[in-house]
């Protein structure tokens, strides 16, 4: 994090994003050469986030 601050409590998570892949009714319809079935789109593109990450704040040392 190019602004990461010690000082201040933040959380973080991950995303992911997976290449493009083709569906399974894409698949079929290629190997039977069945027409593409136009109702959907013949890629999907799945998504995963991670669960998030909470980062305590550092506290400054106080002198008595």
């Amino acid at each position: 994090d190019p602004d990461y601050d010690a000082t201040q409590s933040a959380f973080y998570y991950a995303r992911v994003i997976q290449v493009s892949t083709c569906r399974w009714s894409t698949f079929d319809a290629l190997r039977t050469s069945q027409p593409l079935n136009s109702g959907v789109p013949p890629w999907i593109q799945e998504r995963a986030i991670g669960s998030p990450i909470w980062v305590e704040a550092k506290q400054q040392a106080t002198k008595p």
